[in-house]
């Protein structure tokens, strides 16, 4: 079975990914595998003031999202699914 299982996290569907994250688990669990949760940033662009003068950079931007996004996937993987049990077989 599945040894590795990487799961792409969007934050827009928090149902959705809720139950794929049970599914998830319970297959890792039965399996001995280990989940890899997976957050895309989309690079964005410097923000600049009305004198065209660079506010914020890119590298910042990014590294606030990249903070936010962690904090989200440590959010997520803390997530209690006790409700669902394993079966071994």
């Amino acid at each position: 079975m599945a040894k590795r299982i990487l799961v792409p996290v969007e934050r827009t569907k928090e149902k959705e990914m809720e139950f794929a994250l049970r599914v998830v688990r319970m297959l890792a669990r039965e399996s001995g595998g280990v989940v890899r949760l997976l957050a895309v940033i989309p690079i964005p662009e410097p923000v600049c003031d009305n004198r065209n003068y660079v506010v914020l950079t890119t590298d910042q931007q990014i590294e606030r999202m990249a903070s936010a996004s962690a904090d989200e996937l440590r959010r997520i993987a803390a997530v209690d699914l006790t409700a669902c049990r394993s079966r071994r077989r």
